[in-house]
């Protein structure tokens, strides 16, 4: 029998692909897309980004991005999501779904990819398979911030894990076109994340290292000329960004090299040890497939196992092991910079699964019925899909956050008001912000912004919008209001005089 188990392996490759989308994209759509629109959009990264793309998309400047109409230094990534966002914006209108759809496509793709991988370069569709249930029932991959969230870290990790996974196959087969797709893929991860997408690169050279193939790629004049190519398409970007608006590139350090190195810029009061991530890992995000990962690495270490199946294992360790280990010695620590590792962790879990697949065949005797354990395989991811669907039903937010389900329903059913503001009962509200520049898009609205500290600059006649409900007691404290339309939380308010 072939190693691991031959489930589909036979199968003429339209049939192969059919079955496999049949299974995996039931499940991609509970992880990724159901309910992707119902929270509101968060504070911070998610509404600074819907920012910065509805920003763009009316000043017309693409090479830098801004919020509040200033060149955006607080987090100077560049562009590559935006671009995408601001294009599903112009497309469909900018709300929450448009604004995660890359997320969740993203997330998509990085589950193809594995089931891919799998079949064609491992030579077991079951293989993919389980590795790609895996990831989408990956606790800490189907979260905020990753896969749920518009965010960079999904269209972050689709990438790595691309150029990781065309990099190895270079090394097998020496196929020019896959050391191209190594390339690609790091210039899309970086202008995705900026140095976070360059993290996997000291692994992939000490594999090549280990492999004995690190002084033979140097002598090979492919490399130089990816190197270049990677060299010159994100120096292009970073150069021009810097040319046009001066400052970025001390931004860039502050932020993404020292500062986030030398020390902690989360500000959340939280105090993380060097196994901070471990413990995550190991309490959270990796169950219950963590304790597969024995299972895989004897799948992959098996002596009946293909030598690039042991070559997989070691580049898997090294990529999650230095990856780990570059994140936990930095001083700013947040859970989501662990989410490339994920689809790692995953071919390994997948890799177990199917040799436990192997061993069921042999103990039932069913050789030819290789079919036979998958309905027992699929129920073990049951509860680990219970456990990621309920991060389609978030808590409740905070109301301050509740003011784009209001504006699509009052311009739906009150058209006729078109000029208000919206009143935030917190500090600086990105998510409020996003709100704003969203109705003015897509309904042609004349919207203001107001806080709590500028509730005195509210004018008899003006109609205010507010959710939080002391915010609305305060503003009936010095005001007197008639309400117009909605109720709770969110309400829109004629302000007719003074008390």
């Amino acid at each position: 029998m072939p190693f691991p188990v031959s489930l589909f392996s036979d199968w003429p490759p339209r049939r192969l692909w059919l079955a496999l989308a049949a299974i995996i994209l039931p499940v991609a759509y509970l992880s990724l897309f159901y309910r992707m629109g119902s929270a509101p959009v968060h504070l911070w990264d998610e509404s600074r980004l819907g920012l910065s793309a509805l920003e763009m998309l009316n000043n017309g400047n693409w090479l830098v991005t801004t919020v509040q109409n200033q060149p955006d230094l607080w987090s100077p990534k560049p562009p590559l999501l935006i671009w995408v966002q601001a294009g599903l914006f112009w497309a469909f209108g900018a709300n929450e779904v448009t604004l995660r759809l890359p997320s969740a496509l993203a997330g998509l793709a990085t589950a193809g990819l594995l089931v891919w991988f799998g079949a064609r370069v491992l030579k077991s569709p079951l293989t993919g398979l389980l590795s790609a249930l895996v990831l989408l029932t990956t606790n800490g991959y189907v979260d905020y911030h990753v896969t749920r969230n518009g965010d960079y870290d999904a269209p972050l990790v689709f990438f790595t894990t691309w150029y990781v996974l065309s990099f190895y196959q270079y090394l097998e087969t020496g196929q020019r076109r896959q050391l191209w797709h190594t390339g690609i893929g790091i210039v899309l991860a970086v202008l995705t994340k900026s140095v976070a997408g360059a993290l996997f690169l000291p692994a992939l050279v000490l594999y090549a290292a280990l492999r004995r193939q690190l002084l033979p790629l140097l002598r090979r004049r492919e490399v130089y000329a990816m190197a270049a190519g990677v060299v010159v398409a994100v120096g292009a970007y970073y150069v021009s960004r810097e040319l046009v608006a001066p400052g970025y590139w001390k931004a860039v350090y502050e932020s993404d090299l020292g500062g986030r190195l030398l020390s902690d810029l989360s500000k959340n009061g939280v105090v993380t040890t060097w196994t901070w991530y471990l413990d995550m890992l190991v309490h959270d995000e990796l169950l219950p497939w963590l304790y597969v990962f024995p299972l895989g690495f004897l799948a992959l270490l098996h002596p009946a196992a293909p030598r690039p199946y042991r070559h997989l294992a070691l580049l898997i360790f090294l990529v999650v092991g230095l990856l780990l280990t570059v994140i936990s010695s930095a001083q700013t620590k947040f859970f989501w910079y662990e989410a490339p590792i994920y689809p790692f962790c995953a071919l390994l879990t997948g890799a177990g699964l199917a040799l436990l697949a192997e061993g069921l065949l042999r103990l039932l005797g069913s050789e030819r019925r290789p079919w036979l354990p998958l309905p027992l395989l699929l129920c073990v991811f049951a509860y680990p899909l219970t456990v990621v669907w309920r991060e389609s039903f978030q808590p409740a937010p905070a109301p301050d956050l509740l003011f784009g389900q209001h504006l699509r329903q009052q311009a739906r059913e009150f058209g006729q008001l078109t000029t208000y503001s919206l009143l935030s009962g917190i500090g600086y509200n990105s998510s409020m912000e996003f709100y704003r520049l969203a109705a003015v898009r897509n309904y042609g609205h004349d919207v203001r912004t107001r806080y709590a500290w500028q509730i005195r600059e509210v004018q008899v006649g003006e109609t205010v919008i507010v959710c939080n409900p002391d915010t609305r007691a305060k503003l009936d404290s010095i005001y007197s209001t008639t309400p117009v339309f909605g109720g709770e939380p969110c309400v829109t308010l004629l302000v007719t005089g003074l008390k």
